[in-house]
């Protein structure tokens, strides 16, 4: 037996949404890891899928694996399975709204547990900064939240007041490595709370509590 793993190439088209078998090196790279990949003539960036055994007759090899931490596990890849269908887009579209620009070259342990205890959704409206504050502060230590905004100055608005937890805050104007260093450390850290406009509205964060949608009907958020 030897390593075989199914690999979507990052090419953004519904032909590729089932992936391809590839041979994988030891130790097999898991859900979520990011590798590079021949196709069609090139070698191409993608994403581990699903895991297994078997022949590797006929089966062309990973060229390398990232050293980032693993993009995603199988419960966030079956949320974008589902958006890939809900919105009609390709799955490799779906899979970069919810990775960082740059690979996160980062040694952090993920936590065990990406659920945090029960979980609550909160669409908001008036006094939007009373209103999340007052919802953070029902989060318990270890509990992280995501406050969606429709646009970067509602978001900064939001932030400027004073939260009163620990922040990460993501905007359009972030750079590269700003974004991803707020990546690692959502995807890492129990009890942040991710603050930013709808991109962030996909990312893997660590014992997600809450989930807060400030002014769910302005056209930002479509």
């Amino acid at each position: 037996m030897n390593g075989v793993v199914r690999v979507i190439p990052d090419v953004p088209t519904m032909a590729v949404d089932d992936g391809f078998l590839y041979a994988a090196p030891e130790p097999i790279p898991p859900v979520g890891a990011a590798v590079r990949v021949p196709l069609g003539g090139r070698t191409v960036r993608g994403f581990v899928v699903a895991t297994g055994g078997g022949s590797t007759d006929g089966l062309k090899a990973i060229k390398s694996v990232s050293p980032a931490l693993p993009l995603f596990d199988e419960v966030h890849l079956g949320l974008f399975r589902w958006l890939s269908r809900h919105y009609v887009a390709p799955l490799s579209s779906i899979l970069r709204t919810a990775r960082p620009t740059n690979l996160p070259r980062s040694t952090r342990a993920v936590p065990g547990h990406e659920r945090g205890p029960g979980g609550r959704v909160h669409l908001l409206g008036a006094d939007q900064a009373n209103l999340v504050r007052g919802v953070l502060a029902e989060l318990p230590e270890q509990a992280s939240a995501l406050v969606v905004c429709p646009t970067e100055v509602e978001a900064q608005a939001l932030v400027s007041t004073g939260l009163g937890r620990d922040v990460v805050t993501v905007l359009p104007s972030s750079t590269g490595s700003e974004v991803t260093k707020a990546w690692v450390r959502a995807r890492t850290r129990p009890g942040t709370v991710v603050v930013g406009t709808p991109r962030v509205a996909a990312w893997p964060i660590a014992t997600l509590h809450t989930a807060v949608l400030v002014d769910d009907g302005r056209r930002g958020h479509k």
